[in-house]
């Protein structure tokens, strides 16, 4: 099951619900699809560099906000409501053809059996040092930049649709330039 944000009218690209003019944040809403996703409190604060009370008060005015029993509940509302879509995958990846990534950074495309974990840099937010964990990234060793598995564009089945020319398997080390 994947959770999605759809586009909302707010200024902040957050959700007005026009019964009790009622304001959902663009961040509150996010959280929700965090949730739905599976994620922890601190995974979320971690990937959106907030404390986990922040996240658990997110959570907490959405609930609120949409009238919702807990936070199961406020996600059915959400997707009733047309706030966020859920939808059906049943691999993050399918077999065959999407086991392929194209990299973004170096254009070579690898399975996703070959992904490594990066070390990602600490970086400092009002004199507090965080430590980001360990993402998956490119194999390369002249690379290794981060990779996400989430954004379909750089599946190869959807590049061969941009690219046809491009072989139905690629081959291992080779550059495909996109543009």
């Amino acid at each position: 099951m994947s959770v999605k944000v759809e586009k909302g009218d707010a200024a902040d690209g957050g959700f007005i619900l026009v019964e009790g003019n009622i304001h959902l944040s663009r961040r509150e809403v996010e959280v929700l699809a965090f949730i739905g996703n599976g994620l922890s409190n601190e995974e979320i604060a971690a990937k959106l560099y907030v404390s986990e009370n922040t996240v658990r008060n997110h959570a907490y005015n959405v609930m609120k906000k949409l009238g919702a029993k807990n936070r199961a509940h406020a996600l059915v509302l959400a997707a009733q409501n047309g706030i966020v879509t859920i939808g059906h995958e049943k691999n993050l990846v399918r077999p065959g053809i999407d086991e392929y990534i194209l990299c973004w950074y170096c254009n070579r495309a690898f399975t996703v059996d070959e992904l490594v974990e990066v070390e990602q840099e600490p970086f400092t937010v009002d004199h507090v040092t965080y430590e980001p964990p360990p993402e998956l990234g490119c194999p390369y060793k002249d690379c290794r930049k981060t990779v996400s598995l989430t954004d379909k564009w750089w599946h190869w089945s959807e590049v061969r649709k941009e690219h046809p020319e491009f072989p139905e398997r690629p081959e291992k080390g080779k550059v495909y330039r996109l543009f």
